[in-house]
């Protein structure tokens, strides 16, 4: 139950980061190109984040300890992503960008986490209780 509501909770704030980037940039001062700039950096992000963590779990078998990076990264950067925001520093805001889409690793780190948690279950059973947790 644990890992269903962490998963939700992570994955649910990635959904609305790449949602909202645009509305939360535009008082700032950011422009519409720089919102979809911003969405790019937060795609690329994820896919690194992915591949990285996603090899580390496969490599390791070290489940719990990817999860507490993810879990420690969707802690801290969405405080850094403010805070780059307003010092309207580009390459800093791409950067903290990229380092939220990180999170997205959650998808293939949580799901396959998920599955060996609950190990006579169908992966499909625990991909949905999980999708639908978030």
């Amino acid at each position: 139950m644990t890992h269903v509501v962490c998963f939700g909770f992570i994955f649910g704030t990635v959904n609305t980061y790449g949602t909202v980037i645009g509305i939360m940039t535009k008082p700032i001062g950011y422009t519409d190109a720089d919102a979809s700039t911003f969405g790019v950096f937060f795609i690329l992000g994820g896919l690194v984040g992915s591949g990285l963590l996603g090899a580390f779990v496969e490599i390791t078998r070290k489940y719990k300890c990817a999860m507490i990076i993810i879990c420690t990264v969707s802690i801290l950067t969405p405080l850094l992503l403010m805070y780059t925001f307003y010092l309207h520093i580009n390459w800093l805001v791409y950067l903290a960008v990229f380092v939220l889409g990180m999170e997205l690793a959650i998808l293939p780190v949580g799901i396959d986490f998920g599955v060996e948690l609950s190990f006579p279950c169908a992966e499909s059973i625990i991909t949905g209780l999980l999708m639908t947790g978030s």
